[in-house]
């Protein structure tokens, strides 16, 4: 009986098959001009709506299952065209890693692919809306998609990568992956001597949320520990100019350490003060929220784990709690009830001022409804209500969302959370 089972399973296995190790994009040149699906389908660099005012270019940069540049030619390709672009205008960089289950394929194109040519059209579309408010140039809109082995099986064998996909997220955020985000930082840092206007955002879903903070927390502690030290005043600097994490698959005990940082003596933060890290998870998410303990719980039982003070900074006064390490060590970051910060509910019919407020400044739009008594801010569709476990202005923002936001773990691209993360960008991308 049980060689029988083993014998399914091995056969299930083979007929799953692999997936290829090979890079999907590499064909180098111009700027390959995309406009429909298959079009550019191995191209590293492509430009979409050219000369219009929807116009974007997406260029892909891949890692393999050691967390090394699958085409090392990609990244010096890629950041001296767009560091080329910069010398001439403003640019708003946005960079997107994926997750468990995707790639980097052109043929057929990944849905990710598709939702973030989405998120890169609107960018561009509503770089037409500044002009006609600031008069100022439009900045140019590029894209980063980074890829990496994503899917290693085929069939429903991929479900049970569970760990390998996880240890490889991470290894291609530890190994590969910083050098290159700070090197496009550098290029909006240099574009901002004659362009003030030139942002980057960065996003990261699933495991691709765990593969960035993994290559991100250093930076951002270290970002953090020097802009703000024993200030009261002191914006904290963050990774460019935002980091969102959407469903991201990683334990929250590796948060713990910036979570206590933004939280450290209970300090004010100035009014000038943007959120510089997002994380967006579903109660919805059924993967992260049961499926992940479970996956933890093995390599969970053989480590000690103990119980340590903590504090929450309601807007006037301390709270203390005590912190289980067990429960931090096994849930998602999203899922760990201790670091939630805000919830995103639905709400039908609800208005956002920062995108829908004319000439309004988004950023005080923003600021206006963050320092209000309520310290909740409406956007369409939903409305972000405080917990009141951190200062006003915190900007690490760790938020829960209904299943009416968010149905589930890939329900990231939908209309509510798009004009959630559109508004965001808005903020932060504004002078």
């Amino acid at each position: 009986m049980i060689k029988g089972i083993w014998v399914a399973v091995l056969a299930a296995f083979f007929i799953a098959g692999c997936t290829t190790t090979d890079p999907y994009r590499t064909s180098f040149g111009e700027f390959c001009e995309f406009e429909r699906a298959p079009d550019c389908a191995e191209q590293v660099m492509n430009v979409s709506a050219l000369d219009s005012v929807e116009e974007y270019r997406l260029s892909f940069i891949e890692y393999d299952d050691q967390g090394q540049l699958n085409v090392p030619e990609a990244q010096k390709i890629v950041t001296d065209a767009y560091r080329e672009i910069a010398e001439e205008s403003g640019i708003l960089l946005m960079v997107f890693v994926h997750g468990w289950h995707h790639n980097a394929n052109g043929e057929p194109e990944d849905a990710n692919i598709a939702s973030f040519r989405e998120i890169l059209r609107q960018a561009s579309e509503n770089e037409k809306r500044v002009r006609a408010i600031t008069g100022k140039p439009r900045r140019k809109v590029l894209g980063v998609y980074i890829g990496w082995r994503g899917t290693s099986l085929n069939g429903f064998l991929n479900y049970f990568t569970f760990w390998a996909r996880k240890a490889t997220a991470h290894e291609v955020g530890d190994q590969g992956m910083t050098e290159v985000l700070l090197e496009l930082e550098q290029i909006v840092k240099q574009n901002k001597a004659k362009h003030s206007q030139s942002r980057m955002i960065t996003i990261g879903h699933s495991f691709g949320g765990a593969a960035l903070f993994s290559s991100l927390h250093s930076v951002l502690s270290e970002r953090y520990v020097s802009s703000r030290p024993y200030k009261t005043t002191q914006a904290a600097e963050g990774f460019g100019d935002l980091v969102v994490l959407l469903n991201p698959a990683f334990e929250a005990i590796r948060y713990g350490s910036l979570y206590d940082l933004s939280q450290d003596e209970c300090r004010e933060y100035p009014e000038t003060q943007l959120p510089k890290l997002i994380i967006l998870t579903s109660h919805a998410d059924m993967f992260v929220r049961w499926f992940f303990p479970i996956g933890r719980l093995p390599g969970s039982l053989v480590e000690s784990h103990r119980t340590t003070p903590a504090i929450y900074c309601p807007k006037n006064g301390i709270e203390h709690y005590e912190l289980n390490q067990w429960d931090a060590d096994i849930h998602a970051v999203g899922h760990f009830d201790s670091y939630l910060t805000h919830v995103l509910d639905a709400r039908a019919g609800a208005k956002s001022s920062i995108s829908n407020g004319g000439n309004v400044d988004p950023r005080e739009a923003w600021l206006s409804q963050i320092e209000s008594e309520r310290g909740s801010v409406v956007f369409n569709g939903s409305v972000l209500i405080s917990k009141g476990r951190t200062r006003p202005n915190n900007p690490y923002m760790n938020i829960f969302t209904t299943k009416d936001v968010m149905s589930g773990h890939n329900d990231i691209w939908n209309e509510v959370v798009s004009s959630f993360l559109s508004d965001l960008i808005r903020i932060s991308t504004a002078e």
